[in-house]
């Protein structure tokens, strides 16, 4: 059984953030992808963030579509990153790839001034050493392709099982619905566990608020205090037949994936690290039950003390969470959506008209004394919140009709 395992950065994020200083040990999902255990594209696959640098357009078997970080912050390169994955998941390949481009740009710091080029013969190395480059490249993404061909036909995928956070999230649903409409694809089941699925205002999402049978389970967290404009967290519309759970966690978009700070942003007193633990343990243990490899020396793997000391400190914690609703990202909405209405959802439908919204549980009900229904689950030793074990996924939809 060949499992494989996709790691989607959010907005602005990439591999290299395992080491960011505004994440206490590291942002989520780059420090996970560094734990994974396996060779990249044959095991596992690290995809940066749009909005990112487009640091990784050089490694991707796909045609070049890199754009600055403006755009890419508005949600360009989203195809580009789902080309890449499609691919790499295929293991047949047109070479598309523009490696003079590439070279280039990985050597734009080298790049001599126009008085240089006037006067001196740097340019002319500079253009040798670029189109030296070039050729390396090529010949390494050939091998490569090689490589991944000739896995797939000896060991073909089985399963995937992808995380991501922010943008990254709805990747995840981006990419079940492409691999379900892809005929080479649509049989293989999909696993995601998605931290705060944040499409953004603008965005070049195409199939993402609904998903197919080929995703078996699916788990969501969403950040309960973030209240930053373009900031509506979305929770797809399920097959019935999809086991799922979701929660609330506290803190803002980036508090779930390591950031501790007060604001949740880049200032603030360093005390908040709660959430990120409890969210980090909480999806290693998925992964693992889902059939990923991870380093078992960079497990947090939490037990239920641990977990409900946490939780503890959150609580005590409140009032941090309560003042970050005047910190924000962008600008504060104070019209469209406030609280734990922040959820995007696609309404059920009768005689074609929206009706009402799925009742999730878990971002729907009151749990009370507890911090969240995670939390609760917990306390009630359900299995599934303590271990991460598949087997016991609570419910899916038909158990809402």
């Amino acid at each position: 059984m060949a499992i494989f395992t996709v790691f989607f950065c959010g907005t602005g994020s990439n591999a290299n953030d395992h080491g960011h200083r505004n994440y206490f040990e590291g942002e989520l999902i780059s420090t996970l992808a560094k734990n994974a255990v396996g060779q990249e594209t044959l095991d596992y696959l690290q995809v940066d963030g749009v909005g990112s640098g487009n640091q990784s357009e050089w490694m991707k078997h796909t045609k070049d579509d890199t754009y600055g970080n403006t755009l890419g912050t508005m949600g360009r390169g989203i195809d580009s990153n789902m080309n890449h994955v499609l691919n790499v998941l295929r293991g047949g390949f047109v070479d598309k790839g523009n490696y003079q481009r590439r070279a280039e740009d990985m050597l734009s710091e080298k790049k001599p001034s126009l008085w240089q080029r006037l006067t001196t013969s740097a340019y002319e190395e500079w253009q040798r050493d670029t189109k030296e480059l070039a050729g390396d490249l090529k010949h390494a993404m050939s091998l490569q392709r090689g490589n991944i061909t000739a896995e797939r036909r000896l060991n073909p995928i089985t399963q995937v099982n992808m995380v991501g956070w922010s943008r990254g999230g709805v990747s995840c649903f981006e990419l079940a619905n492409r691999m379900a409409k892809d005929p080479q694809l649509s049989n293989i089941p999909v696993n995601i566990f998605a931290c705060d699925p944040v499409p953004g205002g603008v965005n070049a999402f195409k199939d993402y608020k609904t998903l197919r049978s080929n995703v078996k389970q699916i788990v969501c967290l969403f950040a309960a205090d973030e209240r930053s404009f373009g900031f509506k967290a979305r929770m797809p519309r399920l097959h019935s037949s999809t086991k799922y759970y979701t929660s609330y966690m506290p803190g803002r978009h980036a508090t779930l994936v390591g950031n501790s700070d007060t604001t949740g942003g880049s200032s603030g007193e360093k005390r908040l690290n709660g959430p990120g633990n409890v969210t980090r343990d909480f999806m290693e243990k998925v992964l693992l039950g889902w059939g990923s490899r991870l380093k078992q020396s960079s497990l947090k793997n939490l037990n239920r003390a641990e977990i409900l000391a946490l939780y503890q400190q959150m609580q005590g914690n409140q009032h941090y969470y309560q003042n970050q609703h005047s910190q924000v990202y962008t600008v504060k909405n104070r019209i469209l959506w406030s609280g734990k209405s922040r959820i995007g959802q696609k309404r059920e439908t009768w005689m074609g008209l929206p009706s009402r919204r799925f009742q999730y549980q878990g971002i729907t009900q009151d749990f009370g004394e507890c911090v969240n229904r995670h939390h609760a689950d917990v306390l009630g030793h359900d299995i599934f919140a303590l271990h991460g074990l598949s087997k016991a996924m609570p419910c899916s939809i038909n158990d809402l009709m």
